[in-house]
């Protein structure tokens, strides 16, 4: 079938896109080309697979880096996967079908929140929910109880960022999937659920799942004001996240999305607005990127979750004047969670994304900070870039490992918020050529990969925004 793309890749941003990008050693041709040569790699991490729910049916999926028995993805991969397929779409002739088998999955493995283990209905379910998907997606011949587990709030942030992007590139009315009115359920789910509520609105409370995966929901649903003490327009872990009232994970932190979720939803627009604003805010107590002040112990900040010097922000938050949360809200398998580590490492992106999209102030001052901070660290040299640090700027070697390491994971987002002042030209074209080049030698995988894909699309203006309906 002949494809119709609105916008097919490669596209010329430059005209609605603000900051810069490496220029003066590339041309947007090779640039291009880059994208193009990583896009190959990518695509080495989507595999296929008939074992999936519904049987019977060719599945794509993008490959996830957990070491459960028989996973098989997970929501972020996804996110990232369905972004990149409409982006590339206009290169690959394929970009359509694999996106509309990845959407597919996606449909068919909700969070158990949405549709419990035993079918729809009954103790725990909650009407609507079941648009989330789970956060895990496991072979059905796998050890696990169950194919499916809670959501994950920034897997299902991005996948109804897609659904938008495939609607302005493929339209919505001739497909397998009206991508329109589906990220229209999506992203009423997310602000029902995963998106704290005003103070006053009427909620659902009293009842949520265990934070492991694949266990008997508990509680009944009970409705009720949102109780003093919720931090307002704040992403909640989770659907499974009810208790909590002011726990967030920044990797959830998506401006930029809020902003397009406003354009389509427009009766809701002022909650996705405030939502995005919420982010930055400084002087309220539920705003996320708070400045707070040095300390000289662990976490190394106290009154807010962002170094006053680095600009390094936390993994997860806790309390409505947010401070770092070293038990990471209650999830498990999270190490380091109130330092700067591989939920944290995404926000650099996410923001530098508001700015390019909409020029928001607030956003590039905090890359700003940032950037000075780790121009001063490494000397301007990006051997010394390393992964994961305390909030401090000082470097943490894992378990496992005996020296510091660079991550791709950690440098793309970077090279992004620098490329939100000309006065960081210099350093944004060599690090980008070291990383082209392969001057350096870098921790990669398919999650890293997922990651880099994103940030190089937007880098080198080959990913477009969400306009808005026509």
């Amino acid at each position: 079938m002949v494809v119709h793309n609105n916008r097919p890749f490669p596209v010329d941003t430059t005209s609605n896109r603000y900051g810069i990008r490496p220029r003066g050693i590339y041309s947007q041709q090779q640039l291009n080309q880059h994208c193009i040569d990583q896009y190959k790699i990518y695509k080495n991490h989507i595999y296929r697979n008939n074992n999936l729910q519904p049987l019977n049916m060719l599945h794509y999926y993008p490959r996830a880096e957990g070491t459960a028995p028989g996973l098989l993805t997970q929501s972020e991969a996804v996110g990232y996967a369905m972004k990149t397929f409409v982006w590339m779409s206009g290169f690959d002739s394929q970009a359509k079908e694999i996106f509309d088998s990845i959407n597919r999955l996606r449909r068919n493995n909700n969070s158990t929140v949405g549709r419990p283990l035993d079918g729809f209905g009954g103790v725990g379910y909650r009407p609507g929910a079941e648009e989330l998907m789970s956060w895990c997606v496991y072979d059905v011949e796998s050890v696990q109880p169950s194919s499916r587990s809670t959501c994950a709030t920034d897997g299902d942030l991005d996948m109804a960022y897609a659904l938008l992007l495939a609607h302005e590139q493929w339209g919505s009315t001739s497909h397998p999937f009206d991508y329109l009115q589906q990220a229209m359920t999506l992203i009423e789910a997310i602000r029902n659920f995963v998106i704290r509520p005003v103070i006053g609105s009427t909620v659902i409370t009293g009842y949520y799942p265990n934070t492991e995966p694949n266990v008997a929901l508990r509680g009944t649903p009970t409705y009720g004001a949102a109780p003093a003490g919720t931090a307002q327009y704040r992403t909640r872990l989770g659907d499974w996240d009810i208790d909590s009232l002011t726990n967030s994970r920044s990797s959830c932190w998506m401006p930029a999305h809020f902003r397009a979720f406003a354009k389509y939803e427009s009766d809701n627009a002022v909650f996705w607005n405030a939502a995005a604003d919420q982010v930055y805010s400084q002087g309220a107590l539920d705003g996320m990127l708070k400045t707070g002040t040095a300390i000289s112990s662990r976490p190394f900040v106290s009154g807010g979750c962002v170094h006053p010097t680095t600009g390094l922000v936390s993994c997860f938050v806790t309390g409505r004047n947010p401070v770092p949360d070293i038990t990471g809200g209650g999830t498990t398998g999270e190490n380091y969670q109130d330092c700067y580590g591989y939920n944290a490492c995404r926000v650099p992106w996410r923001i530098a994304s508001d700015f390019h999209a909409n020029n928001i102030e607030a956003a590039r001052s905090f890359c700003d900070k940032l950037i000075t901070w780790l121009i001063g660290k490494t000397g301007g040299n990006i051997h010394n870039a390393g992964a994961w640090r305390y909030l401090n700027g000082d470097d943490i070697i894992p378990a496992g490992v005996t020296e510091p390491y660079n991550d791709l994971c950690f440098i793309a987002p970077y090279l992004l918020a620098m490329s939100i002042d000309s006065k960081y030209q210099d350093v944004l074209n060599n690090w980008y050529s070291a990383v082209i080049e392969k001057d350096i030698e870098l921790h990669r995988n398919a999650y890293v990969d997922g990651i880099y894909m994103n940030c190089l699309l937007e880098i080198t203006g080959n990913s477009w925004n969400v306009s808005g309906p026509s």
